[in-house]
């Protein structure tokens, strides 16, 4: 097992912590390529370094886009019931350019609060 630390914008890193959002999505870059079952994430909220939750990763859901990702699950897992799958995909698309998660993937990492 091991500890991945993860920074997440204010908004979202709450969402986390008040165990709202259930399931963080990331490229599948090389960091995301080793996170395991049982690994320990670590969120960190950015407005506040100090400001940490402790998690554990009990899933990894491996999909091409995350277009093919987002139908599979609650936007009450994927962030919270304010924001719909499409806006969501808008400002994951933003961040992450489909050409980029064609070429890498992408993954869901579902975790527990410990």
């Amino acid at each position: 097992m091991k500890t991945i630390e993860m920074h997440l914008n204010e908004s979202v890193y709450h969402l986390i912590k008040n165990g709202t959002k259930r399931i963080e999505v990331r490229l599948l870059d090389e960091k995301r390529k080793g996170v395991r079952l049982g690994d320990e994430i670590v969120f960190i909220n950015r407005a506040d370094d100090d400001d940490r939750v402790r998690a554990k990763v009990i899933g990894l859901l491996f999909y091409n886009t995350f277009a093919e990702l987002l139908p599979d699950y609650d936007i009450g897992i994927l962030m919270d019931k304010s924001m719909t799958k499409e806006d969501l995909l808008a400002e994951l698309n933003k961040s992450y350019p489909v050409e980029e998660q064609a070429e890498l993937g992408v993954v869901g990492i579902r975790f527990e609060l410990v």
